[in-house]
């Protein structure tokens, strides 16, 4: 048995042992927020318990792994306060911090940046200052897929938690008395469900409509992308319901939900505003420094309801697109299409290979 195999092996056996996170009760998170120095075990546990009520499925659960491997860390180097890590530490524990293994997988690099960049997210919402080394790390490979790929469920849990920060120092969306963070929490939902950054400054409270269960968006469209009508995510629809009691009552006195200025809605300065909130949510988020952009996160729900149903006119119809061209963006291989026609399987092929 070689070296590398031997350590691996080894390795294998350690991971079983390293720490696990901590479950808070509800009444423990409470009173871990009014400490003003946390320990590493306790700012893991408590991160995880704030973000968890805004966390696709499965996402918690990805850092709550991850987590495992930093408290294993923060215990070999000592580091029992969360606030004293270093950019240093932070660096090494993302990018070399091997546990004996020949090397990290780029996966797993990003994993790690996220989780410290969550700690910082979710604690923020209690009011604690936490470091955030991890968002100056930059020299990652980027993931499968490059920068037009569709966000994973881990960037946008980061995203939500991002979109409530504060303070929050980039753009405003003050106006009409309304609370910012209530606001910026529901631009960002109707993004992830599929919006454009361009169809953003002329929506109303009009545009959104609820069957009693579910809530759409009635999406105007633009130059690339058709005219539709878009369920929002369960989190998207949580965020506009708590934006609904800030509204007023009469249709006619509601002025645009998150634009309001002089300028018409597709005017350049209309549309600057809005993707400059979407811009700041992914700077706070950590994302935009690595290169993510919002347009990716509409494909990250289309993808998702892809993974659904199998069906690329329901991923399509998320994006307003009727280009296969464009569905190639999600990631998907046409040799593994079900309940899709031969001939758009074929279509599809010989648009990958143009």
């Amino acid at each position: 048995m070689s070296t590398s195999t031997k350590q691996q092996t080894n390795t294998a056996k350690t991971r079983k042992e390293w720490p696990t996170p901590k479950t808070l009760t509800v009444v423990e998170a409470h009173v871990l927020s009014y400490k003003k120095t946390l320990t590493t075990v306790e700012a893991v546990a408590l991160a995880l318990h704030i973000a968890a009520p805004e966390s696709p499925t499965g996402a918690i659960d990805t850092y709550t792994n991850i987590a495992r491997a930093l408290l294993q860390y923060a215990e070999r180097e000592k580091l029992n306060n969360f606030e004293e890590i270093t950019p240093e530490q932070t660096e090494h524990f993302i990018t070399k911090e091997t546990h004996g293994l020949a090397f990290l997988a780029t996966e797993e690099t990003h994993l790690r940046r996220n989780l410290l960049m969550l700690i910082h997210l979710a604690c923020n919402m209690r009011g604690i200052n936490l470091p955030r080394h991890a968002a100056n790390v930059t020299n990652l490979k980027p993931r499968v897929g490059g920068a037009r790929r569709p966000l994973t469920d881990d960037e946008i849990l980061l995203a939500r938690l991002a979109s409530k920060y504060k303070p929050f120092q980039g753009p405003s969306l003050s106006q009409t008395g309304r609370d910012t963070r209530t606001l910026r929490a529901a631009l960002w939902g109707i993004v992830e469900s599929g919006a454009g950054s361009g169809e953003l400054a002329e929506l109303t409270p009009r545009h959104i409509t609820s069957n009693g269960i579910n809530m759409h968006v009635n999406l105007a469209g633009t130059r690339d992308a058709h005219p539709r009508r878009v369920e929002l995510t369960t989190w998207a629809t949580n965020q506009y319901r708590d934006l609904q009691t800030q509204l007023n009552p009469d249709p006619e006195r509601n002025p645009g939900l998150f634009y309001n200025g002089q300028h018409p809605p597709r005017s350049n300065e209309a549309q600057g505003s809005t993707s400059g909130v979407l811009s700041e949510i992914l700077q706070y988020a950590g994302l935009k420094q690595i290169g993510i952009k919002a347009l990716q996160a509409p494909f990250w729900h289309a993808r998702a309801i892809f993974n659904q149903t199998q069906k690329l006119t329901d991923a399509a119809q998320i994006l307003g697109s009727t280009s296969l061209k464009t569905i190639t963006l999600l990631g998907i291989n046409p040799d593994h299409l079900n309940g899709t026609s031969q001939k758009k399987q074929n279509e599809f092929t010989q648009e990958l290979a143009a």
